[in-house]
């Protein structure tokens, strides 16, 4: 086998390990991607959003349909707040990372996706649609 294939795939065994996925609700998982984000985990960061999207886009792209129809519920609002909370978080740590092609490729689909999405946090309650549009413009 090839070295670096070995090397490669001890670093994904590895890295499956660190993320616990013992909770798989939408905002566990977006909770665990923003403190893997602030720790500079990028590993970490990149497990736990693509476990939320993995699980959730459906269910977000669903209810993203009914919002713009104006026939949903509140809480149908969570599935996109939190996919494209998680696809903001990736893209900023794309961005860290110098992946500038893959952080705008998410901001767009943030952009065109989730328009509705939300996020209330200590600072308050800000849209990621308009996070996304002004970080695409930043790079």
């Amino acid at each position: 086998m090839n070295k670096y294939f070995i090397l490669t795939l001890a670093l994904f065994l590895t890295q499956l390990n660190a993320a616990d996925f013992s909770n798989k609700a939408d905002w566990a998982l977006t909770t665990k991607a923003w403190e893997a984000f602030v720790k500079k985990d990028h590993a970490e960061v990149l497990a736990y959003t693509n476990k939320c999207i993995e699980l959730y886009a459906k269910k977000a792209d669903k209810h993203q349909a009914a919002i713009i129809a104006g026939n949903f519920e509140n809480e149908q609002s969570q599935a996109v707040n939190f996919v494209a909370t998680c696809m903001l978080i990736q893209a900023q740590s794309c961005t860290q990372q110098g992946e500038k092609e893959k952080a705008k490729g998410l901001y767009k689909q943030i952009i065109e996706k989730y328009p509705a999405a939300i996020v209330s946090d200590k600072n308050g309650t800000w849209s990621v649609h308009k996070a996304a549009k002004k970080k695409i413009a930043e790079l």
